[in-house]
């Protein structure tokens, strides 16, 4: 699926309000083979400007086709059209605010797939994938560093140790923990369901037969409140792991405090079609194209 950039392809969806005045210059960013964080580094260091100047509103995979839009101030840069290798930059307009990760609506897809389709499902479970925890597979276990305060010992990991750069693995570990618990707990929630079940690299993926109604799961913090089953089993897990809600208190570094988010147990697939080779469909914002392929693949 991922054996050449084209096989797969992303464009976002986004409300962007274009003007023809603005304090920001908004631009399609077209890349392959980069993650979007890598990009935005790139376009940064061209243009001489902080990193954190640069606005989007979510970070598309690397080893893809991707399009998605940016925003810079628009007196740090002229409105033309740029093309670097791998990436291209494509003036659209001008908007007044700073593109953040909120804006962000969805994704459609267009990925290659040789298998004719029969059994599609209109729905699939919201696990975090492989590439939430890096080729090594130990983002997660660099994100328990920082629940942990181990400061001192994640920095080996982390090659840049700019400020931003820095920052920004420090926020991506540190989800990657939470998401790694969340797939736990969902997969142990719907074990006792009719389902079909495959191995990935940290463990198994769960996946149900017959549709049941949606429901949320927080994606565990200091404030989160554990209630129900969801809560027993997240009561479990960090029993297991050896932590409370506290060690989630990050004070040393306050921008990787926030409230509790929840997140859908399922997704609900939208304008799936098929031709010749490929599937094309459209997924909310934080759903993982591949989990919906590899349950389309096991059904």
């Amino acid at each position: 699926m991922k054996e050449k950039p084209e096989y797969f392809q992303v464009k976002e969806v986004i409300d962007l309000n274009l003007t023809n005045e603005g304090h920001f210059s908004c631009f399609k960013l077209k890349k392959i083979n980069y993650n979007t964080v890598k990009a935005i580094e790139f376009i940064a260091n061209k243009f001489k400007i902080n990193p954190k100047q640069i606005g989007f509103a979510g970070n598309k995979d690397k080893q893809a086709i991707t399009t998605q839009y940016i925003s810079i101030p628009k007196d740090r840069v002229n409105p033309k059209e740029y093309s670097f290798k791998d990436i291209n930059l494509n003036f659209v307009g001008y908007i007044n605010k700073k593109i953040s990760l909120g804006d962000l609506k969805g994704n459609r897809f267009k990925i290659r797939l040789n298998k004719k389709l029969k059994n599609v499902p209109k729905f699939y479970e919201n696990y975090f994938d492989e590439q939430r925890f890096g080729i090594n597979h130990n983002n997660h276990i660099l994100g328990k560093l920082i629940i942990n305060k181990k400061f001192d010992e994640l920095k080996k990991y982390i090659e840049d140790q700019s400020k931003y750069a820095y920052n920004m693995k420090l926020r991506f570990y540190f989800h990657s923990y939470q998401s790694y618990l969340f797939n736990i707990v969902l997969a142990q929630y719907l074990s006792n369901y009719e389902c079909i079940k495959t191995k990935y690299s940290l463990g198994e993926f769960i996946f149900i037969k017959k549709e049941i109604k949606n429901f949320k799961i927080p994606l565990i913090n200091f404030d989160t409140r554990l209630k129900g089953k969801i809560g027993e089993l997240y009561k479990r897990i960090l029993k297991k792991e050896n932590l409370t809600l506290d060690s989630f208190l990050i004070r040393s570094h306050p921008f990787l405090v926030s409230d509790t988010q929840e997140r859908d147990a399922f997704v609900k697939v939208k304008n799936i079609t098929q031709k010749k080779n490929y599937i094309y469909f459209y997924l909310p914002k934080g759903a993982y194209a591949t989990m919906f392929i590899k349950k389309l693949l096991l059904l």
